[in-house]
């Protein structure tokens, strides 16, 4: 897949994810709704965040880094993306229960960082080996 394609695809994506997430935001009564409905919520937010964070580390990467492989930027991009979306997903599943402090958001950052860290170095330890 190019790289033209690869965010054309992730772009249409997110529309679509964006678009689900409206109507649920819009239909759902957090009221009246059941789990279902919190699911619908936050799981068609955090796709559309996966998205748009991926598809914006992409084209940031684009213009900032010409020399690395294509592969290497898509895979990279989509994992930071992931794991900001899991950053702000959870932030605001703690803000909404009561559980979100500086702590806990310091916490999260940490861990995140840490995941991030391991899976550079993965890399470079695969790079070096080929």
């Amino acid at each position: 897949m190019s790289l033209k394609q690869y965010i054309l695809f992730l772009a249409s994506g997110t529309a679509i994810t964006f678009c689900a997430w409206l109507i649920v935001l819009i239909s759902i009564n957090p009221a009246t709704t059941g789990a279902f409905g919190f699911l619908a919520f936050y799981l068609t937010l955090f796709v559309t965040l996966i998205g748009f964070l991926a598809t914006l580390a992409t084209l940031i990467r684009i213009i900032r880094k010409k020399h690395t492989t294509i592969e290497s930027m898509m895979r990279i991009s989509l994992r930071q993306g992931i794991l900001f979306a899991i950053l702000l997903e959870t932030s605001l599943i703690l803000l909404s229960k009561g559980y979100f402090s500086t702590m806990v958001l310091l916490l999260l950052i940490l861990t995140i960082s840490i995941i991030e860290f391991i899976s550079l170095s993965a890399d470079l330890g695969t790079n070096k080996s080929s």
